[in-house]
């Protein structure tokens, strides 16, 4: 069986356009990593309804094809740390965690690209099958592709298709940095007899 082809932003706003939907209405993220250097091209993730598609498209994953103990998840690149950790809240599932350094040894769930146009979005994510190598996080993967609606409404799940495993090669995994540690004070300079002695100066 064929792997499905996901469509670009670009070709989803001309199809948009054809079909009389305002530009104002095509949003969308599609990664696709460079073989030569591990790198992702693509739209950055700034659409506020990311959050509420990611939430509802990983819902019905990891509640349909769970793994047992903790797990961590993959996101795209581009999403900052702190919609990441919104994402997580709202999932409301404390053995999930976004994929850091630390947790490749975890079985990952990776979300692969994010298409919006109008009210309907399309989610294509990877589930874990088996254990990853503990230095690599890299394991066995089966791609889902997801059909959601939503905008005026929540966003839910209207179809899932599940591919054969191994079928789809899985996206690089993406690595959130930890966050740079805080810049220490400078320790204030010692104070002069003069200092005291010139109510300015104190």
């Amino acid at each position: 069986m064929d792997a499905p082809r996901m469509r670009s932003p670009r070709s989803a706003c001309l199809l948009a356009l054809f079909a009389g939907v305002g530009l104002s209405a095509c949003v969308g993220y599609t990664p696709s990593p460079t073989p030569g250097r591990g790198e992702f091209v693509g739209e950055t993730v700034t659409f506020p309804a990311a959050e509420d598609i990611l939430v509802a498209a990983l819902s019905e994953v990891v509640w349909r094809y769970p793994v047992d103990g903790e797990f961590a998840i993959s996101f795209p690149p581009a999403l900052p740390r702190e919609r990441i950790e919104r994402v997580l809240q709202r999932l409301d599932e404390p053995r999930a965690h976004m994929l850091t350094a630390d947790r490749l040894g975890l079985p990952t769930y990776r979300i692969e690209s994010i298409q919006v146009v109008g009210d309907a979005a399309t989610v294509q994510l990877h589930r874990p099958v088996g254990l990853p190598r503990p230095a690599t996080g890299e394991s066995l993967t089966q791609a889902f592709t997801l059909q959601l609606r939503g905008g005026v409404r929540p966003w839910r799940v209207v179809s899932t298709r599940a591919w054969p495993v191994g079928s789809i090669a899985a996206p690089l995994l993406s690595v959130v940095p930890e966050p740079p540690p805080p810049v220490p004070r400078s320790p204030a300079a010692p104070k002069s007899a003069s200092d005291y002695a010139d109510p300015s100066r104190r």
